[in-house]
């Protein structure tokens, strides 16, 4: 018995084919939906902020004048920190 690969051959052709084929038609579906897309902006847009509107009868009611400052907090003593601070305690 004869093998003859002739038969073999011509499907891988066609199978190429077809496959070719494929690719090309995914290829130009892809591309046209990409390029329906709007193209990505590659910087941010910030709005501008606002002038601040300050409420000035606030800055005059009886109870912020009744607020006490807050006590100063004494300079540091010791040295800050450790020797190492990748020691356990």
């Amino acid at each position: 018995m004869a093998i003859t690969f002739g038969v073999y051959q011509k499907k891988e052709k066609k199978l190429i084919l077809i496959v070719a084929i494929v690719l090309v038609i995914g290829g130009l579906i892809a591309g046209i939906v990409l390029l329906r897309q709007k193209p990505v902006s590659l910087f941010l847009e910030i709005p501008k902020p606002q002038a601040p509107k300050i409420n000035w009868q606030t800055i005059s009611d009886p109870r912020i004048e009744t607020l006490q400052p807050l006590t100063e907090i004494p300079p540091l003593t010791e040295k800050p920190g450790r020797e190492n601070p990748f020691l356990p305690y």
